[in-house]
C-alpha cells in the first residue's frame, strides 16, 4: 500500500474545502455547563470522554482558544521536505497484537466475507483474510491514520472509498484529509473532490456507494451531505447540517435515509429521506422528538423488508445530557416513526450519545434489534423491552464481555447469527446472536497510549498506560496483558526492582505493586487534590524509594514520598501552577526537579526548598515535557505543544535563558524530547507526526528511521544499556528501534552522585549487545589514584550490585572495560563522592528563641543516613530529661513540631538514627523556649459589660504570629472556661457580645491556637457582666450610661449606646484636641431608654477626638481615634 505521487501533488496544490478554525471554548462550553453542577459522576455518565476531549484540545490550542485550520497539514508538508536518517534496522512494532483500540467501522468484502476491513481512529485501516482471526495494517503509508468510515463498491470491489477523520466531538479524535479512493483494491489511494486540510475539523462520517454504479457515491460529514456522480472527482453538497448517519435502502437503492445530529441541539437535527439516489432530500421526522432536543440519531434497515427501519435517538446536552430519548420504529421506510422503548429505558447511551451509539436489526427477525452505547442491549419485541448483553466491567475473557463504548454493530452477510461489534477496545463478535462474545483483535495493533515505562533490569519488560484500555504489561512476546483498569496514564518501573512499579488511572488515582502486578496498593492517602487527566509520576534517579507526583486542583502542587507512597507519607513541596502536567527529576543533580505548568517551567532545588520560575523567554505554548540533561546539571530541554513555532527548547543555565532548537522540525505539537546517553548532541523528539533525531544539538533534524507510520507519539524512553529507543504512540501501540549508538558507556555512577559507605547500589553500563564479560573498577583519587577492581570477568549484563566500601573520597571515578576487547572501555564523566553516613543538625545552633504556641521547623542534613530517625528535646541541658518529639521520621530533612509550655532557657535538640545510634548530632549551644509577650488590654478588670451590647476586646501581641481561641470564666478562679470563639485573627481587637447570667467575677482568656492550655493571656482582674440591662421593649435604665464607641479606631463612622433613666435634656458633642466642637450629635430632650447614636467623621482629618455627653449634671467622656 502506498500513496501514488499524484496524491501528494494533488494534496499539496489543490484548493481544499476550507473549514473554520476550531474554537476550543465553543466546543467545551456545553460539556462544562452540563457537568459543572454534577459531582462524582461514575464511568457511565460521559465524564471520561469529555475529559479526554478537554485534555487534548486545550494543550493544542493553548494559550489561545483556537486550533488553526490547516496547521497540521502544513506540518505534514514540512515533514515531506525533511531528510530521513538511514539506519541498519527499521522500526519494529511491539504490539499489543492481542487487544485493540477505538474503532469506528467494519466492512466485509463483497461475495468473500472472510475478507474484512476495520478502521481505527488513530491507527489506520486494517485487513483480515481469515474471518477476523488475524489482522494486518493496510494503510500505513497514508499521511492520515484516522479512519472514520469505509465502503467497498458492491458492483466493483476493486473500488474502495476511505473516509478520514473522526467527527464525533471528542477532542482526541484526529481530523482527516477528506475522502480517499482506491481503484485497485486498496493497493494505492488517491484523493477525491471531497478533500480537506488537516485540522480543518471536518470528517467523513458515513459513505454510501450505489450498488449498481460505483460512480455514484454519497459521503456524510459534519459539514453536510455530499454527492458525486463521477466516481468522486466532483461533489455537490445536497444537505446541510451535521450529517452523522447515512443508510441506503437494501431493496430499493434509490431510497436513502440520513440523520443530522448536532449534540448541542439544532433545528436541522432529525431524519431526512431521498427517493432519487440522494439528489434531493426532504424531512422525514414525523413522530420523532423536536429537532432542538435531539442530539444524535443512528439508523438500521431490516434487510428483508426495507419498510421496517429502526432509529436510536439521544438527546442534546440541554435536554437530557445526551442520554437516550428512545428507540423508534418506522414501518413505512422512515416516513413516520413510533417510539417503541418504554420510559426508564434511557441508560443505553449513559450520557455519551454524542460519542458512542450503534443500532442493528436482526436480518432474520425484524422484532429483534440491538442497541448499544456504553454496553450492548437486545430487544426481542420490537424495542419495547431490553436485556443487557455485554458488561464492560467484567473484563477480558468473560463470555459477556465486550469493551465499553460501542460505535458500530454489523451482522455478517451470510451467517445471520453472527454480530460484529467495533468499540473503544477494537473488534468483538458474537456467534450466537448476542448471547456470548469473543475478542477478535489478534494483530490489530491500535492502542492509544498516553505514556509508557521501561524496566532497567529486564530490558524487555515494559508498561503502557492507554486511553480506554488501562495499563498493560509487555514481556517481549507481542502479548500485552492488562494489569490495571481505567484510562491509563504514567507508569514507572522501579529501576532497582522490576517487581515494584507504579500505575494510575485518570486524574491521579495512583497505585503501586510490589509483586509484579499480583496486587496493587493505593498510594493517594496524604495527597490533597486531584491530578491532571494524565498525572506525572516520577522516580528519583538517586533514591529509588523516593517518588514525586503532582496535583492540579483542590490543592495544586508537587508531592514527594520518601517511601514509595506508603503510610500517607507525602510531603507537599509547594503549591505551584494549575495544570502541573510535566514533572521530571534531574539525573545529574540530586534534589533538582523541573515542573511544566501550562506554558511555564519551574525549578526546585532541595537545598533552597522553594520553586523558582525559570520560564524566561520560552514560547507561550503548552509545556508537554521537561527533560533534564543526564550529563550536565544545568542543561535542560523542553517540548511544547500547539501550532505556533518553537517546539523544542534548550537552556544551559538551568532555565530562564532558552534557545529555540526547533530548527526544521514540522510545526505541529511535540510531546517528548530525549537525550542520547552516549552523546549529548544527539536528541530525539516525538510529536504528532512521528519521531525525529538531531546529531548536532538541534541545528538540523531528520526523520528517524523507516517503517514507522505517520502517527502521534506521546512518550519515548531510551534504554541506555541496549541503545533501544521505545515509543508509545496514540493509535499504533508501542514501537522500538536501535539508535545505533548504544556505545560502551558507564551509566551509573557517572559523576555528581554521593554514595554512602555500607549502602548497596546497582552499577549500570551500556553495550550489552557486544556480549562477553567485563571488568568493573574504581579509582578513589582520579586522575592520580590507582584503579581497584570491583568485579572481574562478570557477564556483560549491563548491571552489577555492589556494596560501597571505604575509605571516603571526593574524587571517585568508575570504569567498565570489556575483557576480550579492551578498546571497549568507558570511565564516568565526573567525580563521585563516597562518604561515611552522617547526620548534621542545621537549625537551633545560634542561641535563638523559640516561642510556645507556634510551629517550629527543625532542619537537618542526612548524609546517606537512611532509615527512620528520632528527634529529642531537652529543656534543661545537661541535667534535664530528653523528651521524644518523634521516633519515626523517614527520609525527609525537616521536622515541624508544635511548641508548648513549659519552656526553658537551656534547651538542646538531638537527632539520632534508629538503625545506627552512632549516627547522631546535637545542638552545639543552648537556645530558649518561652511564651511570647502578650497583654490583654480590655477587659482587664473593673469594667461593666452589658448582655446583648457589643464590646470591643483589645490586646497587644506583636511577638506572636498566630491566632487565638477566646474563652470566658464566669466565676473566676473556681469556674470552668467556656469557649466564646474557636478562632480569631491576631489583629488586636474583635467585637464580643456578652450573653448569659450576671456575674461580678468574670475573666476573659485569649489562648494560642496551638498551645491553648499553656500559652495564653487573660484579664488581670475581675470584670462584671450585667444581665439586668439586657435590651427589650420595656427596658428602663437606672443610671445614666454611655458605652465605649465601636469600632474604635474607626473610618469614617462609629457608634455608641446611651442609656437615659428618665426624660431629660442631653447634650452630646464630639470635640477635637483643642476643645473645639466638630459635631453635635444630640442637643435636646431624650426619653428614658436606650439610644444608639452614630458619629460620621468622613469630613474630618485623622486624629484623636473626644465624645462628651452631659445630662442631669453628669458628664461622661469617651476617647475616639479616627484613622484614614
Amino acid at each position: 500500500m502506498y500513496l501514488i505521487p499524484a496524491l501528494l501533488l494533488f494534496l499539496a496544490t489543490s484548493l481544499f474545502a476550507q473549514q473554520p478554525t476550531i474554537n476550543v471554548d465553543e466546543q467545551l462550553a456545553p460539556f462544562r455547563q452540563y457537568y459543572e453542577t454534577r459531582e462524582d459522576w461514575p464511568r457511565s455518565h460521559g465524564w471520561k470522554p469529555f475529559k479526554r476531549y478537554e485534555y487534548d484540545v486545550i494543550q493544542r490550542a493553548f494559550p489561545g482558544n483556537t486550533i488553526p485550520a490547516g496547521a497540521r497539514w502544513e506540518g505534514w508538508l514540512q515533514m515531506q521536505r525533511m531528510p530521513r536518517a538511514s539506519l541498519d534496522e527499521n522500526w519494529v512494532n511491539l504490539g499489543p497484537f492481542n487487544h485493540g483500540g477505538r474503532t469506528r467501522v467494519l466492512r466485509f468484502y463483497p461475495n468473500a466475507p472472510d475478507t474484512m476491513f476495520a478502521g481505527s481512529v488513530g491507527g489506520g485501516l486494517f485487513r483480515s483474510d481469515d474471518a477476523g482471526s488475524n489482522w494486518y495494517p493496510f494503510t500505513d503509508a497514508l499521511p492520515n491514520l484516522a479512519i472514520g468510515s469505509f465502503e467497498i463498491s458492491p458492483s466493483n470491489p476493486n473500488i474502495m472509498y476511505l473516509g478520514t477523520g473522526e467527527g464525533y466531538f471528542n477532542g482526541d479524535g484526529i481530523s482527516g484529509v477528506g475522502l480517499l479512493k482506491s481503484i485497485d483494491g486498496g493497493q494505492t489511494w488517491q484523493t477525491t473532490g471531497l478533500s480537506y486540510e488537516y485540522s480543518s475539523g471536518t470528517a467523513i462520517l458515513r459513505i454510501s456507494v450505489d450498488p449498481r454504479n460505483a460512480d455514484i457515491v454519497l459521503a456524510s460529514t459534519n459539514d453536510g451531505l455530499y454527492r458525486s456522480t463521477d466516481g468522486g472527482a466532483n461533489f455537490t453538497r445536497v444537505r446541510t447540517g451535521n450529517i452523522n448517519e447515512l443508510k441506503r435502502d437494501p431493496q430499493h437503492p434509490d431510497t436513502l435515509l440520513c440523520a443530522a445530529g448536532y449534540p448541542y441541539g439544532s433545528a436541522l437535527n432529525g431524519v431526512y429521506r431521498s427517493t432519487d439516489n440522494g439528489a434531493t432530500w426532504f424531512s422525514s421526522s414525523t413522530g420523532l422528538p423536536n429537532p432542538t432536543v435531539i442530539g444524535r440519531i443512528v439508523l438500521s434497515y431490516y434487510p428483508n423488508n426495507s419498510l421496517i427501519v429502526y432509529a436510536g435517538v439521544s438527546g442534546d446536552f440541554d435536554f437530557n445530557g445526551s442520554q437516550m430519548i428512545g428507540v423508534y420504529q418506522s414501518i413505512d421506510n422512515g416516513v413516520t416513526w413510533t417510539r417503541m422503548s418504554q420510559d426508564g429505558e434511557d441508560s443505553h447511551y449513559a450520557s455519551q450519545g454524542w460519542y458512542d451509539m450503534a443500532i442493528a436489526v436482526d436480518p432474520d427477525d425484524p422484532s429483534v434489534v440491538f442497541n448499544a452505547g456504553l454496553d450492548v442491549y437486545r430487544s426481542v419485541n420490537n424495542g419495547e423491552t431490553w436485556s443487557q448483553k455485554t458488561w464492560w466491567y467484567h473484563g477480558f475473557g468473560d463470555s459477556d464481555f465486550s469493551h465499553a463504548d460501542h460505535h458500530e454493530l454489523v451482522f455478517h452477510p451470510t451467517h445471520t447469527n453472527e454480530l460484529w461489534d467495533v468499540n473503544d477496545g477494537g473488534i468483538f463478535v458474537s456467534y450466537d446472536n448476542g448471547n456470548t462474545w469473543n475478542e477478535k483483535n489478534t494483530g490489530y495493533c491500535t492502542y492509544q497510549y498516553y505514556a509508557m515505562g521501561n524496566a532497567t533490569l529486564d530490558t524487555a519488560f515494559a508498561l503502557g498506560g492507554s486511553q480506554d484500555n488501562g495499563t498493560s504489561e509487555f514481556d517481549g512476546d507481542g502479548e500485552f496483558d492488562m494489569v490495571f483498569g481505567g484510562d491509563g496514564g504514567f507508569c514507572v518501573i522501579d529501576y532497582s526492582d522490576d517487581d515494584t512499579y507504579y500505575v494510575e488511572y485518570q486524574n491521579g488515582n495512583r497505585y503501586r505493586t510490589d509483586n509484579h502486578g499480583g496486587s496493587f496498593h493505593e498510594i493517594n492517602p496524604g495527597i490533597t487534590g486531584s491530578g491532571p487527566w494524565v498525572t506525572p509520576i516520577v522516580q528519583d534517579p538517586f533514591e529509588p524509594n523516593t517518588i514525586y507526583t503532582t496535583t492540579s486542583s483542590g490543592g495544586s502542587g508537587v508531592w514527594m514520598s520518601p517511601n514509595q507512597g506508603r503510610n500517607s507519607s507525602w510531603l507537599n513541596l509547594g503549591s505551584v501552577g494549575s495544570a502541573n502536567q510535566a514533572l521530571s527529576a534531574s539525573p545529574a543533580m540530586p534534589g533538582r526537579l523541573y515542573l511544566g505548568t501550562n506554558s511555564n517551567v519551574m525549578r526546585f532545588d532541595v537545598a533552597d526548598q522553594q520553586w523558582v520560575n525559570v520560564t524566561g523567554n520560552l514560547s507561550g505554548s503548552y509545556t508537554t515535557r521537561v527533560t533534564p540533561d543526564p550529563f550536565d546539571p544545568n542543561t535542560v530541554y523542553v517540548a511544547k505543544s500547539g501550532y505556533s513555532n518553537g517546539h523544542v527548547w534548550k537552556s544551559v543555565q538551568g532555565g530562564t535563558v532558552w534557545t529555540d532548537i526547533t530548527g526544521n522540525l514540522p510545526n505541529v505539537p511535540f510531546q517528548d524530547v530525549v537525550v542520547d546517553q552516549s552523546d549529548p548532541l544527539i536528541l530525539y523528539a516525538g510529536g504528532d507526526l512521528g519521531v525525529y533525531r538531531t546529531v548536532n544539538g538541534g541545528a538540523t533534524w531528520e526523520i528517524f528511521g523507516e517503517g514507522l507510520p505517520v502517527v502521534r507519539v506521546d512518550d519515548m524512553e531510551l534504554q541506555a544499556q541496549t541503545g533501544m529507543l521505545r515509543i508509545a504512540t496514540h493509535g499504533r501501540g508501542m514501537w522500538e528501534v536501535p539508535t545505533g549508538t548504544p556505545g560502551f558507556t558507564q551509566l551509573f555512577p557517572n559523576g555528581t552522585e554521593v554514595l554512602g559507605v555500607g549502602s548497596t547500589i546497582t552499577i549500570r553500563w551500556s553495550g550489552v549487545s557486544v556480549g562477553g564479560n567485563v571488568r568493573l573498577e574504581l579509582s578513589r583519587e582520579y586522575p592520580d589514584g590507582t584503579w581497584e577492581t570491583i568485579a572481574s570477568d562478570i557477564p556483560n549484563s549491563g548491571t552489577h550490585s555492589w556494596t560501597v566500601t571505604g575509605p571516603a573520597t571526593d574524587h571517585a571515578r568508575f570504569r567498565v572495560t570489556h575483557m576480550t576487547q579492551p578498546e571497549l572501555s568507558d570511565t564516568s564523566n565526573a567525580d563521585t563522592r563516597i562518604v561515611n553516613p552522617a547526620l548534621n543538625l542545621l537549625s537551633h545552633q545560634d542561641g535563638s528563641t523559640v516561642l510556645t504556641g507556634t510551629n517550629d521547623t527543625i532542619r537537618f542534613e542526612r548524609v546517606l543516613a537512611e532509615g527512620l530517625l528520632t528527634i529529642e528535646l531537652n529543656l534543661d541541658y545537661p541535667s534535664g530529661p530528653w523528651e521524644v518529639l518523634t521516633n519515626n521520621l523517614s527520609t525527609q530533612e525537616i521536622y515541624v513540631w508544635r511548641v508548648r509550655q513549659p519552656g526553658g532557657d537551656r534547651c538542646r535538640l538531638r537527632i539520632t538514627s534508629n538503625d545506627d545510634p552512632s549516627l547522631t548530632d546535637m545542638s552545639e549551644t543552648d537556645f530558649v523556649v518561652r511564651a511570647p509577650v502578650m497583654t490583654l488590654l480590655t477587659p482587664d478588670g473593673g469594667e461593666v459589660l452589658r448582655v446583648g451590647e457589643p464590646y470591643e476586646v483589645t490586646w497587644s501581641a506583636a511577638e506572636y504570629p498566630g491566632g487565638f481561641r477566646v474563652l470566658l470564666n464566669r466565676s473566676y478562679p473556681d469556674g470552668s472556661w467556656e469557649l466564646v470563639s474557636p478562632g480569631t485573627e491576631n489583629d488586636g481587637s474583635f467585637e464580643w457580645t456578652p450573653n448569659g447570667q450576671s456575674t461580678m467575677n468574670a475573666r476573659l482568656r485569649l489562648a494560642t491556637t496551638l498551645d491553648p492550655v499553656g500559652t495564653y493571656m487573660e484579664s488581670s482582674a475581675d470584670f462584671t457582666i450585667d444581665a439586668n440591662t439586657a435590651a427589650g421593649e420595656d427596658f428602663l435604665p437606672t443610671v445614666f450610661y454611655v458605652s465605649d464607641a465601636y469600632p474604635n479606631p474607626f473610618n469614617p463612622t462609629t457608634r455608641f449606646t446611651m442609656e437615659v433613666p428618665a426624660r431629660t435634656y442631653v447634650l452630646a458633642r464630639v470635640m477635637n484636641q483643642l476643645g473645639q466642637t466638630v459635631s453635635t450629635l444630640v442637643d435636646g430632650p431624650r426619653d428614658a431608654g436606650r439610644h444608639t447614636l452614630t458619629f460620621d467623621g468622613g469630613a474630618l482629618a485623622s486624629g484623636l477626638y473626644f465624645l462628651r455627653v452631659e445630662a442631669d449634671n453628669v458628664v461622661i467622656t469617651r476617647k475616639l481615634t479616627l484613622l484614614k
